[in-house]
C-alpha cells in the first residue's frame, strides 16, 4: 500500500487540473487528514461574493453580523438580508407583548406610570414579588434598601387591614 499522505509533484498538477491550489491541497491532507484521492479529486466549494449586498446592508443600516446571522443560520436571500430593516428593542417588546396578548390592565400601567414607578419595576413587583396589581402601581418605589422589604410588608398590611375593616 503506497503511501498515503505524501504529496508528489505529480498530485499537485492533478490537483490544479480540478482546481484546487496548492496551499489547498496541503492543508487538506496534512492539516485537515483527508484522503490524498479525495483532497486531489473534490472540487472547491462555491464561495459567495456578497460584498454588493453588503454594501447594500449598511446603506440600510444594518449591521455585518445581523446580515450574516440572516444569510447563513436564517436562511434568508441576500437581497432580503440586506433590505429588511432590523427592528429596535422597543419594537421587538412590543411585538412579543402584541402576540401574547396583554395580560395586566392598562390601567396599572398608566398609573404605575402617573406614580413614577418604571415599567420594568412594576413588572418585577407583579411577577417575582407575586404582589398585587394596586400595589404594584401605586407603592413608590424606594432608592435607599436600609429595611426596605419591611416597610413596604407593612404598608401592604396596613393596606390589607384598611380593606378588611371598612364595611
Amino acid at each position: 500500500m503506497p503511501n498515503n499522505y505524501y504529496l508528489t509533484p505529480d498530485d499537485y498538477k492533478q490537483a490544479e487540473k480540478n482546481g484546487i491550489t496548492y496551499k489547498q491541497l496541503y492543508r487538506r491532507v496534512y492539516i485537515e487528514n483527508w484522503n490524498k484521492d479525495r483532497a486531489i479529486n473534490t472540487p472547491m466549494r462555491k464561495v459567495n461574493d456578497r460584498k454588493k449586498w453588503l454594501k447594500v446592508a449598511r446603506q440600510n443600516g444594518i449591521k455585518d453580523n445581523a446580515f450574516y446571522m440572516r444569510v447563513n443560520a436564517l436562511g434568508w436571500t441576500e437581497q432580503r438580508a440586506a433590505t429588511t430593516k432590523t427592528k429596535s428593542t422597543k419594537e421587538i417588546t412590543e411585538t412579543a407583548r402584541s402576540k401574547r396578548g396583554r395580560k395586566i390592565p392598562k390601567k396599572y400601567l398608566q398609573q404605575a406610570k402617573e406614580n413614577g414607578i418604571k415599567e420594568a419595576t412594576f413588572y418585577t413587583r407583579v411577577y417575582r414579588y407575586g404582589w398585587s396589581y394596586e400595589d404594584a402601581s401605586t407603592i413608590e418605589p424606594r432608592r435607599n434598601t436600609d429595611g426596605m422589604r419591611n416597610t413596604i410588608n407593612a404598608e401592604i398590611k396596613e393596606r390589607e387591614s384598611n380593606v378588611h375593616t371598612v364595611r
